[in-house]
């Protein structure tokens, strides 16, 4: 456990973006030769690395959550963009609950994961987090690690053909699937850190390891089993184990989701039981009406949201701008 507490933000933050979509992403874009996908991750990497740097500095330097930063500084905003991501968590839980039905094909199980997956957050917050995206992502990255056969021959970088549209074009689907995650929702995790540059580092490897590994996985498991969806990748396992992984996978991004939508509603003087009664009901909700629709209606709106990443990118680069130079003044 000693390894697991000096990363424990890694893991926490992987457990935030450890989604079933990133794997999906990774398929979407299995045609690439392996050239351009290794160059569109790599520029996509760089523009994370560009957006999380202003918002977890300003929320370790302040010990500030997204909910709490979104308060301190952009306050007359601050109502509409609580509203914003609440409806956003809401739609994303809800359409992982939907994968829930896929497998027990029943609204009584999908009521319980939905309560299931918020209890952890709701009773024991952030330090449960903690534990439980460990044990989360230790147990699929053993059975993924060594159930896979890769064909090597599908990562061979040495083709010069390479195509600057496609990559950029690519580049932008990777980033654009978690720009908004990485400039709000990683404060959740930064203000725990106890020194910047050791904060920022393990948030690295937490977006390595949740996003870019699944991303990647996708990319050659839709190469080698040519298959093009999560429940295929699952099967490679064993429907019980399958299913037992895609679980664990919904779990952890839930409760982190949840724990994220319980610091909002905070600053909206929403008690936590409140929250825990009501948020998970309205997904079953939007389940049992929407069904297989979810996606496609609230999706769209989530695309949307990737372009509102960049804003935030450039509102956190210029708070954080001033911040600088405000203390570059205060030393003369």
């Amino acid at each position: 456990m000693k390894f697991a507490n000096n990363f424990s933000l890694t893991f926490t933050w992987a457990g935030f973006v450890f989604l079933y979509i990133n794997f999906l992403v990774g398929v979407s874009l299995s045609d690439l030769n392996f050239t351009e996908f290794l160059l569109s991750n790599i520029m996509a990497f760089i523009l994370y690395l560009l957006g999380m740097y202003p918002s977890v500095y300003l929320s370790f330097k302040y010990k500030l959550n997204f909910a709490e930063a979104i308060k301190k500084f952009l306050t007359r905003f601050s109502t509409i963009i609580y509203v914003l991501i609440l409806f956003i968590n809401i739609g994303w839980y809800a359409i992982q609950l939907e994968m829930i039905w896929e497998i027990f094909d029943n609204i009584y199980y999908v009521f319980i994961f939905s309560y299931l997956f918020a209890y952890g957050s709701y009773r024991w917050g952030f330090e449960y987090l903690k534990f439980f995206s460990y044990i989360s992502i230790s147990t699929f990255l053993f059975y993924v690690l060594y159930s896979v056969d890769i064909d090597f021959k599908i990562l061979d970088y040495s083709t010069v053909s390479i195509d600057i549209e496609t990559i950029f074009k690519s580049s932008m689907v990777i980033f654009g699937s978690w720009a908004f995650s990485s400039t709000t929702l990683i404060m959740d995790v930064a203000k725990f850190g106890n020194s910047f540059k050791n904060t920022f580092i393990q948030l690295i490897f937490g977006l390595i390891l949740g996003d870019f590994l699944l991303i990647f996985l996708g990319y050659i498991y839709a190469n080698t089993y040519n298959i093009d969806n999560f429940n295929e990748f699952l099967n490679v396992f064993g429907v019980f184990v399958g299913s037992f992984i895609l679980i664990l996978n919904i779990w952890s991004t839930n409760d982190s989701n949840f724990y994220n939508s319980i610091n909002i509603l905070k600053q909206l003087n929403v008690s936590k039981k409140t929250t825990f009664l009501l948020l998970p009901f309205i997904s079953v909700l939007l389940v049992y009406f929407f069904g297989k629709d979810l996606f496609s209606i609230i999706g769209n709106w989530l695309i949307v949201m990737s372009n509102v990443g960049l804003v935030m990118i450039l509102v956190w680069w210029y708070i954080y701008i001033k911040e600088k130079r405000d203390e570059y003044r205060g030393l003369f």
